[in-house]
């Protein structure tokens, strides 16, 4: 898919940070052309986590 320039895109109702995660573990590298659309974690100075960024639906 990337040698080709194919764009991929995600999205999720789950959290982009952790599915950049498992794409960098489980194919051992990083994908410009892979776009994750999906909630982000927040951290403080200490690195714990204080807020989530992105829209939340309640039904």
């Amino acid at each position: 898919v990337q040698e080709l320039g194919v764009p991929v895109l995600v999205f999720s109702a789950g959290l982009a940070d952790i599915i950049e995660e498992v794409f960098r573990q489980k194919l051992h590298r990083s994908f410009k052309n892979i776009k994750v659309v999906s909630n982000r974690m927040v951290f403080d100075e200490e690195g714990c986590l204080v807020a989530f960024k992105g829209r939340f639906y309640a039904f």
